[in-house]
């Protein structure tokens, strides 16, 4: 099983618990067809409902607990992969997914999580005031960027687990 495989099946395996937390006061939430996430960034949809228009396209970052405490404000879009296709930020900054599910892997349960308007994150992104790290997987090769949420000047985040960010709540 190659490292996307790996991935992919640890993190799919929490899907049942994102789409709990996302249908809270909507209609459907279902699991993008694989062309969809491997194209588009988005690994759920949010179907609309009589309150809502539009579907909503979700992307899903899990991280393990150790990061949990390490780096409360930051979530992370994967930024280059060896493999030569586009990743997350890209996807994410043509203007797929509208909405990031980031949360945190505690046991065998999300323990914590963050809802992010990918849309507010589209606009600020690359703004010089952003504070944001490139960082490299344990490979060396493949990375990611580390955004501070507290550096958006707009209403970035949509929703949190309770006390997910003890200083902001």
């Amino acid at each position: 099983m190659n490292n996307y495989n790996k991935q992919r099946h640890w993190s799919d395996q929490f899907l049942p618990q994102v789409k709990k937390v996302l249908s809270c006061g909507r209609a459907d939430v279902n699991i993008t067809p694989f062309i969809v996430d491997v194209k588009q960034a988005a690994d759920l949809v949010i179907e609309p409902d009589t309150n809502y228009n539009e579907s909503d396209y979700v992307a899903v970052r899990l991280r393990k607990s150790k990061f949990a405490d390490k780096y409360p404000y930051e979530f992370t879009v994967r930024y280059q992969y060896t493999a030569g296709h586009k990743t997350e930020y890209g996807k994410i900054m043509e203007g797929y997914a509208n909405i990031m599910f980031y949360g945190f892997i505690i046991g065998n349960s999300i323990a914590r999580w963050i809802i992010l308007d990918m849309d507010c994150f589209r606009a600020e992104a690359e703004k010089d005031y952003i504070i944001k790290e490139h960082k490299f997987n344990t490979d060396g090769i493949n990375s990611f960027l580390a955004f501070d949420v507290r550096s958006f000047k707009t209403k970035i985040i949509l929703g949190t687990s309770q006390g997910y960010f003890p200083k902001l709540n």
